[in-house]
């Protein structure tokens, strides 16, 4: 019994958790619940310097001792300016290594993620029609402008990124509104990625180049998301890069043809997004991580102390 026990506390210290942070900024609508304050942020950051280890994934994955037991990752998604310009000083301040994973699509197009365009057209006072009505492969699906929101994001979530952007088309002549990319919501430039990726600190990752629901994608279409944007990340960046975070990240959002599709393409880890311990024998292509809001840094120690109990 007792070598039993001390085998489960052995095994337990060498549990480690990889946080999901998207951006790092004061925002006035942020409907995905996104973005984690600079206040907040930093309070994150103490406690974790104070009462667990923070590490790179390189050496989450790969650490045999036994002092592992409140080791943690960081890491940030999509690619968001303010993961420059707000998180990474925060990071360097509290040597606090980080992964921002990144959609290459989006870099020097001037343009907001698919979701942030659709927040700026229904959520900013804008005048518009009763009813939107919309043909989605097909079919025409009809919303008060009120919950149109919230439709479509539902509906064009898991849709193939050029019928994303032909939906996105008929809503913008819809509300007669031309894209926009706001300071506020702007994904990083080319040059960004480059100052980000510089120093110890944060280290960039791959995100495929449309952020799209790949289980939704033939096997080919995949594999030219996954390798494109991992080419794109490598010429930009002069090194291999060797992460990925599957888009969305749910167990439905991606399948074995992603998996394969990344473990072909040489990344050495990638992250899910559902929640779980990172344990020794955790699949190094499906690490779990826990998703985190703007939580005060006492609402933050108490759910991190939790994912340990």
């Amino acid at each position: 019994m007792k070598r039993t026990m001390d085998s489960v506390r052995k095994r337990f210290r060498t549990g480690a958790v990889i946080l999901l942070y998207h951006r790092v900024t004061n925002l006035k609508h942020d409907p995905q619940m996104l973005a984690v304050s600079p206040k907040h942020f930093a309070e994150h950051l103490q406690f974790l310097r104070s009462h667990a280890r923070p590490v790179s994934l390189r050496h989450l994955s790969d650490r045999s001792n036994d002092d592992s037991r409140k080791a943690v990752g960081i890491t940030f998604d999509d690619g968001y300016a303010d993961n420059l310009h707000e998180a990474k000083p925060l990071l360097e301040e509290y040597e606090a290594p980080a992964t921002v994973f990144v959609s290459t699509g989006y870099l020097d197009a001037n343009r907001e993620f698919w979701w942030d365009e659709l927040e700026n057209i229904f959520m900013n006072g804008r005048v518009l029609p009763d009813t939107l009505e919309i043909r989605l492969k097909g079919s025409p699906r009809r919303w008060p402008s009120r919950d149109a929101y919230v439709g479509l994001c539902a509906a064009i979530r898991a849709l193939p990124p050029d019928d994303r952007e032909t939906v996105l088309d008929e809503v913008r002549a819809w509300a007669k509104k031309k894209a926009v990319c706001r300071d506020s919501h702007r994904p990083m430039t080319k040059n960004e990625v480059r100052q980000l990726d510089k120093g110890s600190v944060v280290e960039v990752g791959s995100h495929t180049v449309a952020h799209p629901v790949l289980s939704s994608l033939n096997a080919d279409a995949q594999r030219d998301q996954i390798r494109r944007d991992k080419t794109t990340l490598e010429n930009l960046l002069g090194r291999q890069v060797r992460s990925f975070a599957y888009p969305f990240g749910n167990r439905p959002d991606y399948n074995r043809a992603s998996v394969n599709a990344v473990r072909e393409a040489g990344f050495e880890i990638a992250c899910s997004n559902f929640e779980g311990i990172v344990w020794p024998r955790t699949d190094r292509l499906e690490l779990p991580r826990m998703l985190v809001r703007n939580w005060s840094g006492d609402e933050f120690a108490r759910r991190f102390e939790a994912w340990f109990s």
